[in-house]
């Protein structure tokens, strides 16, 4: 009976020691994890949006401090985003992690006004779309054409960089928020595809194999 309580023991902490795999593509329910639960659909897809100048928040739980916390998602740039352009810009996309931005650049899907993207935010001056995985079909991409244009940024893919950070508690908020937009009719985004894995601490995986080495021993000696 000893044996069997220690091995459920074990188990169960490995069951909290492998990490979370969370992902969520917006095709079905919508759990109490994000702040909102507004939709729309785009390309035969649906993405969580359109939204404007507002911020939403996923908040993931399970998480060990000390782990590593990895997101990935995709960003849709809808319409007639300026970027760095004075007087109609900046239109600014930011992402946060645990309350530190991991993203913050401005896109562009107009002709002749630059973006920011992929450096920060001030940082450099690149011409519309840079970096985009997709494009609408008038700037020779496969995308449904919008007021300007329409882009698609997967983070995680190719150029496009995941973000990562470590986990200071058993929950972490991601927060994705738009600024400097001119309302959802004319500039907007949304995001799909959201994924985030965490990554226990090597120290983790060696208590795991103690357990089990334990295990081994009683059972040799039974």
């Amino acid at each position: 009976m000893k044996k069997f309580a220690l091995l459920a023991g074990v188990v169960a902490f490995a069951g909290n020691a492998f990490g979370v795999d969370y992902f969520q593509d917006f095709e079905g329910s919508i759990g109490a994890e994000w702040s909102t639960s507004s939709t729309g659909s785009f390309n035969g897809t649906t993405h969580l949006g359109r939204f404007d100048n507002a911020s939403a928040t996923l908040t993931v739980s399970g998480l060990t401090v000390g782990e590593l916390v990895t997101l990935t998602f995709d960003f849709y740039a809808f319409d007639s985003w300026d970027g760095n352009a004075g007087g109609v810009g900046p239109d600014r996309f930011r992402v946060s992690m645990n309350g530190a931005d991991v993203l913050d650049s401005t896109f562009s899907n107009v002709s002749g006004n630059n973006q920011s993207y992929p450096d920060p935010y001030l940082g450099g001056n690149h011409a519309a779309q840079t970096g985009a995985t997709d494009v609408d079909q008038s700037h020779g991409g496969t995308l449904p054409n919008g007021y300007y244009g329409n882009s698609l940024y997967s983070f995680g893919v190719g150029s496009n960089p995941s973000f990562s950070v470590s986990a200071t508690s058993s929950t972490m908020a991601i927060s994705f928020t738009g600024s400097n937009l001119q309302g959802i009719g004319d500039e907007s985004w949304g995001i799909d595809n959201v994924h985030v894995t965490s990554v226990p601490e090597p120290g983790t995986f060696a208590a795991i194999g103690l357990g089990l080495a334990a295990i081994a021993l009683r059972r040799k000696k039974a």
